[in-house]
């Protein structure tokens, strides 16, 4: 886990497609669970929270509590809409402002592999495009 619950730089610009299908279920996991009112910020700490400080409508959230996995559905939606800014960095920084500490540590070691891969894999793509 980070010190401080600061993402390292590195991947505050990594796109949400990094993200693979076991971090984006362990988010679901803790997001799909019924959350309480953060005060800060006045809204609730699970996906309907999240949902709202990414920029989601009041009825594409409640299209998202529908679904089998909202937070999930919600990550699908987010990742297909650039002008949401759907990052690593982002979702980081909602998880911070909804105080969901528990997630930011608990999930680190699956988004972590996650980016590391997704970090690597870019690095190597563009050292192929110079060739």
């Amino acid at each position: 886990m980070p010190e401080g619950y600061v993402l390292p730089k590195t991947y505050e610009n990594v796109h949400l497609q990094a993200l693979r299908f076991s971090s984006r279920r362990q988010l679901a996991l803790y997001l799909n669970l019924e959350g309480t009112i953060v005060d800060s910020v006045g809204i609730l700490n699970d996906f309907h929270g999240l949902a709202e400080l990414i920029g989601f409508e009041y009825l594409e959230i409640r299209n998202f509590a529908n679904q089998k996995s909202p937070t999930e559905e919600l990550l699908e939606k987010w990742t297909e809409t650039e002008d949401l800014r759907p990052t690593v960095g982002a979702l980081w920084q909602h998880l911070v402002t909804l105080e969901r500490v528990d997630i930011l540590t608990d999930v680190w070691t699956f988004l972590s592999k996650n980016l590391l891969y997704y970090y690597k894999l870019m690095q190597k793509l563009q050292v192929n495009e110079i060739r």
